[in-house]
């Protein structure tokens, strides 16, 4: 399986021009190549170019990338993190490159280019990776899968098999989807028929009669859905669909060693032509069409689709306990017909019309854009409104585009570039001093409609754009302008961003809200691996930092503000009266606050500060191995935080003048949110250690998976290593670990 895959840079040097890891195709006829291309050696260290391409064995390439002058450092965790994302969704085989090149990339380009003319490719990007398949597939020998195979010994298979078992794992996504058979025109299969219990089998023959009976029926009904189906399914485009797929597996099972299921793809597909060429159906009998129309019949009754044959195809409908698009929870509310284990989407409707992005991104937005409307000014909040627009607008296009025949769907470069360019536009049209949200909402469904047909028009017909366009201005309107509306009755709202400082405040902490959750995750994966002084780092600002929020609070919050703060928690309002007060003077301030973070008697427990004036967050967050509670600190919201400085009880602890008390509790919010911002901010400058995503669950050398009979050992000096016995930890010792061991040591 794609998981149990481990590169070495050493199986590189069993191909002249470089590795290709190719996937095993899905229903659809799409198969991605994992090329390594060797760029030759410079000093005493190679290089690699790793390209990654998606294609439809129809003719399309739809999807690519490349990182050019790679480093075998960097090569490694690169090829094991999509080794890893692959895990059960497709199987990988390694192969030649130039063979992967010119018998499977270099196909559907051509076929592309003659049903497509100039636009073959979407975008640079996409082009460019092609260009490296292009340049090494003429050192290929074979020109054909049928000169291929036979040279690997085909002809040695005497006979190909007329079946398939459905129940390989490479034939999983072989069935054909919902939305395919909705475009089709195309009744639902019948449900299978369940065999009776066994305890009824005892009391009589009747119930054996009855189940016979029904499997009867059950069989006159399959036959006739799938004679049905295959004469709306033996389209030209599908023809050319199967006949792909077979000698895409033709070759992928050669190159895995298996020649007779190699032979048997290989024969299949020439069926398949047969049947196009005499202008008749696709055979039922033949082994890969029977592949596709028994999963088909198992997939959809595994999610209760099967049940009552009529009407439309249920979308809510899912095996799952979440949505895979917007991870949703689901419910196990469901009508009395659905098969047990089915869940229930809250995401969609049962025609899989979805929301803008999830509900923290709907709350967030319309919090944004009421303080936009407040305050008659965008800068503050442009980052966070951008930030959650596409994320609310992307998770809405997924939705949106679900149930679309899949060959009219965008692509993803196609879905990217929209997202981006729309957002923008969305944010440019915002008219801070007459801000309409109904009216807003109106230009934005014009904007994303023209957008549409800018970027989509090769996939989406007019009728689709405009039946998006209408939902989006329908589901955007009632979800989030008329909740700004709402909004703007509450109490609250009077008073929200009175001043500069609370508004930067929302400001800042909507900043936090909106990354935090997106990258909590892999925030946590690096946090694990992490030494303990690069975590403290990660967790410190500087003096200047420090100085800067200080200064901020100083500045913005007047004598009334903080005098008011004061007389709301029961406090004297008037002015501190002592001579040379540090409330009275900014660089006293900011002493007195290096004093008391840095002392013994610091009254927030998760700030410190060293008297060099270096601010950290808590010890007890940098020396938690687990990283609990740095996730817990970044997904959380920063009122609960506030709350626990800002209680009134805790006032005196930071100072008896009630003003100097009151700008320390401030200061410490301000350095709050600070920290944690910088750290989400540059999380991405903290370097990755090689593997981290399995290094914790496996063996350091060997890759042994830990389980009920293996327990894995760290090493016991960098404790950042796991080893599945002495003999694996002495070899990586010798292979390199004895030279990373120091600089993984912690202090």
């Amino acid at each position: 399986m794609a998981y149990s895959l481990k590169f070495n840079p050493k199986v590189l040097s069993k191909y002249q021009h470089g590795l290709g890891y190719v996937s095993n195709t899905d229903g659809r006829g799409v198969f991605s190549v994992n090329g390594i291309f060797k760029r030759g050696r410079k000093a005493t260290k190679p290089t690699f170019d790793l390209v990654n391409i998606l294609c439809y064995v129809g003719g399309e390439i739809r999807d690519g990338f490349s990182l050019e002058k790679l480093k075998e450092s960097d090569l490694v965790p690169i090829l094991e993190s999509n080794f890893s994302l692959a895990a059960g969704k497709a199987i990988l085989q390694p192969v030649p490159i130039e063979e992967a090149a010119k018998l499977l990339v270099i196909p559907c380009y051509e076929k592309a280019k003659a049903s497509q003319g100039g636009e073959t490719f979407i975008n640079r990007e996409v082009k460019r990776s092609f260009e490296f398949y292009e340049r090494v597939s003429r050192f290929c020998n074979y020109s054909s899968e049928e000169e291929f195979i036979m040279a690997k010994g085909g002809s040695e298979v005497k006979k190909s098999f007329t079946y398939l078992d459905p129940r390989r794992p490479e034939f999983d996504a072989w069935w054909i989807e919902k939305s395919e058979l909705e475009y089709l025109c195309c009744p639902l299969p019948p449900a299978p028929t369940e065999p009776p219990e066994y305890e009824k089998l005892l009391l009589g023959g009747g119930t054996m009669i009855d189940f016979m009976s029904k499997a009867n029926s059950q069989r006159s009904k399959l036959s006739q859905w799938k004679k049905t189906t295959l004469e709306k399914f033996s389209l030209p485009v599908n023809f050319e669909r199967l006949t792909g797929i077979c000698r895409h597996q033709a070759l992928w099972y050669t190159w895995k060693g298996d020649l007779r299921l190699g032979v048997t793809m290989l024969e299949s597909a020439k069926k398949i032509v047969e049947d196009q060429n005499a202008e008749r159906m696709i055979d039922a009998r033949n082994p890969v069409m029977d592949v596709f129309l028994s999963l088909t019949q198992i997939k959809f009754a595994q999610i209760g689709g099967c049940e009552g044959q009529v009407g439309k195809v249920n979308w809510q409908l899912s095996k799952g306990h979440q949505c895979k698009t917007c991870h949703s929870s689901a419910t196990m509310e469901r009508a009395d017909n659905v098969l047990p284990g089915t869940w229930t989407l809250t995401c969609v409707d049962k025609d899989g019309r979805g929301k803008i992005g999830t509900e923290t991104n709907r709350q967030s937005l319309v919090t944004a854009l009421a303080a936009v409307k407040k305050v008659q000014c965008k800068e503050e909040f442009e980052t966070c409104i951008k930030y959650h627009l596409k994320d609310g607008l992307g998770i809405f296009l997924e939705h949106s585009f679900a149930n679309l025949y899949w060959m009219s769907k965008p692509t993803p470069p196609m879905t990217e570039a929209l997202i981006e360019e729309a957002v923008d536009q969305f944010v440019d049209s915002i008219d801070c001093n007459n801000f309409d949200p109904m009216k807003w909402a109106a230009s934005c469904t014009s904007l994303l409609v023209e957008l549409l047909v800018k970027h989509c028009h090769g996939k989406l017909s007019g009728e689709a754009i405009n039946d998006v366009g209408e939902l989006f201005e329908g589901v955007f309107k009632s979800q989030i302008a008329q909740n700004i509306l709402e909004v703007e009755k509450l109490p609250q709202y009077t008073t929200l961003c009175d001043d500069k400082a609370s508004m930067q405040q929302l400001s800042s902490v909507m900043m936090a809200r909106a990354v935090a959750p997106s990258i909590a995750q892999n925030f946590l994966f690096k946090w694990k691996t992490m030494a303990r002084i690069d975590k403290k780092e990660a967790l410190s600002g500087s003096f200047v930092d420090l100085l800067a929020a200080t200064r901020k609070v100083y500045e913005k919050y007047s004598i009334k503000e903080v005098s008011r703060h004061a007389s709301d928690e029961g406090n004297s309002t008037q002015t501190c009266s002592k001579k040379g007060c540090a409330c009275q003077d900014l660089a006293k301030f900011q002493d007195f606050a290096v004093d008391l973070l840095s002392g013994g008697h610091n009254p927030v427990s998760f700030l410190s500060c060293s008297l060099e004036g270096k601010v950290t967050l808590s010890e007890g967050l940098f020396v938690d191995s687990s990283g609990e509670l740095i996730d817990d600190m970044i997904s959380s919201h920063d009122m609960y935080i506030y709350e626990k400085i800002m209680d009134s009880d805790n006032l005196k602890d930071f100072s008896n003048c009630p003003r100097l008390a009151c700008l320390c509790q401030f200061a410490c919010c301000e350095m709050y949110t600070m920290l944690k911002v910088n750290a989400i901010v540059n999380f991405k400058e903290i370097t990755w250690k090689e593997s981290a995503v399995t290094e914790t669950h496996c063996c350091g050398f060997c890759g042994q998976i830990t389980n009920e009979e293996v327990t894995l050992m760290k090493c016991s000096a960098c404790k950042a290593v796991v080893y599945c016995g002495y003999r694996c930890q002495r070899k990586d010792w010798k292979a390199g670990h004895k030279q990373k061991c120091q600089s993984l040591r912690r202090p």
